[in-house]
């Protein structure tokens, strides 16, 4: 493994535990009086959901990686996009949904980088997927 996939742990973890982060900003946020509109919740789960299948599914398919310096790249565009699903159920919690909203894309977030983990045996499969 090369110095730069040494690191990859380290950013995955980082980015895992800010989940738990987000659930405390949106526990700590002041409640809105008024109800989010229901058009606007739905959208924002559609757009997380849309970002956890890309991260776990079309990325992999069709960015590969022939060396491993690429491989954090793929990682990292993961990641984001995983990230992005946690993101939308906090915005929807800020914009007056309800909190188990929040709660369930944070969930999808959290088993989303479990599956991403970058483990040496995940690297080297993705190595191996790229130089086919």
């Amino acid at each position: 493994m090369t110095q730069s996939n040494r690191t990859l742990p380290i950013i995955w973890a980082a980015l895992t535990v800010s989940h738990l982060f987000h659930l405390a900003m949106g526990e700590l946020s002041q409640k809105q009086a008024e109800e989010a509109d229901p058009i606007l919740v739905i959208g924002l789960c559609i757009a997380g959901l849309s970002t956890l299948i890309l991260s776990l599914f079309v990325v992999p398919k069709n960015i590969k990686a022939t060396k491993p310096e690429q491989l954090t790249t793929i990682f990292i565009i993961q990641w984001v996009l995983i990230e992005s699903t946690g993101i939308f159920g906090l915005i929807a919690r800020f914009m007056g949904a309800h909190a188990m909203i929040q709660y369930g894309m944070m969930g999808l977030a959290f088993v989303g980088m479990l599956f991403t983990f970058p483990s040496d045996k995940v690297q080297r499969d993705m190595l191996q997927g790229g130089a086919q």
